[in-house]
């Protein structure tokens, strides 16, 4: 039962239901923020494939990004990188010389190291070795932190039928939710990786056509690189890909399996955002307050003005009826025992009850008198309690 369910069941009023649902949901949103993506033009530009790439994020389909186009003077720096959460490499195509840069794959080693998150996508292999090896230096550090082997000798891409990665592990964030084959068309290219893994490597797909080159890998990731605990993967779909030189190819990259593979990608490769356990908080991000004194922080407290003593209860508690007497711990629900009884098993804190009094729970269920002259029933404790406590 999901908690709109559980709270109209319960009859909880809707200035309550709309408190409890920001409490559950909106506090943590607080912390909540798009990942940001540098995207980066590996050939400077003019290819479309890049371009394309940052509007099919910024389209949020499973995710919510901000991306940006960025050439690679763009992400050569700890200062620059400090903007993103993870960074896109790949190539246009044979015969389209990149322009990666020492620099950058200096700074991306750095940020990887550190935390952040990088995405080889397909040519970026083939590329980094092409052109009378332009990219022989950058290429060698890559090859540090990137999955597989950055090495146009390993590396080789497959233009024939039915095209496609087959997922051979749908258990892992990258991958769950999808089908086991990602098709990317027929006659179209994929790379993938021929060299055996490296060491931390974990692929998760194969190509579906190996035969011409022999057996690889598609999809490949790495975690736990450096102190900060950075991730890497390599994707062999072709996202960076010149888009005239691969038209057959874009609707596939852009769309349904092969947008949501990429998007689990980047999810999973952003860092986590830690969460603040003071939403509202003072200045030092340290202490919340207790506006009402009743124990409970105003970032958890669903009930405003908790008065203790309980003005519930008028006449007296009733056995296995609850309140705030403050006849012993004031945070404490007290009742009374029923002749020589044992007790009800039963105890509840005003922490168990998110701030509320049996007063304030009675006016949030619509309780009945009975209630309010003898305390909250245990049913009505529990009810309220299942409900403010649930995950």
């Amino acid at each position: 039962m999901n908690v709109l369910s559980k709270l109209n069941d319960y009859g909880f009023r809707s200035e309550f239901k709309t408190s409890l649902l920001c409490l559950l949901f909106v506090v943590p949103a607080f912390n909540a923020h798009a990942i940001d993506v540098a995207v980066v033009e590996s050939s400077g530009g003019g290819y479309g494939g890049g371009a394309a790439v940052v509007a099919q994020l910024n389209d949020d389909t499973h995710f919510d990004f901000t991306a940006t186009l960025v050439d690679p003077s763009g992400v050569d720096s700890a200062a620059e990188l400090a903007s993103y959460d993870v960074v896109v490499l790949g190539g246009s195509g044979p015969g389209i010389d990149p322009i990666w840069t020492t620099a950058m794959a200096n700074a991306l080693k750095v940020f990887v190291e550190s935390g952040g998150g990088v995405l080889m996508t397909g040519w970026g292999h083939w590329n980094s070795l092409s052109g009378g090896l332009t990219n022989a230096a950058p290429a060698a550090i890559l090859d540090t932190f990137v999955p597989g082997d950055i090495d146009n000798t390993y590396s080789y891409s497959c233009c024939v039928p039915d095209t496609a990665i087959i997922l051979t592990n749908l258990d892992h964030p990258i991958t769950q939710d999808l089908p086991a084959y990602i098709p990317y068309g027929d006659g179209c290219c994929l790379e993938y990786n021929r060299h055996p893994l490296q060491p931390g490597d974990v692929s998760l797909g194969v190509p579906s056509n190996p035969a011409f080159f022999g057996p690889g890998h598609a999809l490949i990731y790495r975690e736990n690189i450096g102190a900060g605990n950075g991730r890497s993967v390599y994707l062999g779909a072709l996202h960076l890909a010149s888009v005239s030189d691969h038209i057959l190819l874009q609707s596939k990259l852009r769309s349904g399996p092969g947008d949501q593979l990429l998007e689990q990608a980047l999810a999973w490769l952003a860092p986590p955002v830690v969460a603040d356990d003071d939403p509202i908080d003072t200045d030092d991000d340290s202490v919340d307050t207790d506006a009402d004194g009743d124990g409970v922080l105003d970032g958890a407290d669903l009930c405003a003005d908790t008065v203790i003593p309980d003005v519930a209860a008028s006449k007296g508690l009733n056995p296995n009826h609850w309140a705030l007497t403050a006849d012993g711990n004031g945070f404490d629900f007290d009742t009374v025992l029923k002749g020589k009884g044992k007790g009800p098993n039963r105890s509840y804190t005003i922490e168990d009850t998110a701030g509320c009094s049996c007063e304030q729970i009675i006016a949030e269920q619509g309780l009945g008198d009975g209630h309010s002259k003898h305390g909250c029933s245990i049913s009505a404790m529990d009810d309220w309690v299942d409900v403010v406590n649930m995950p």
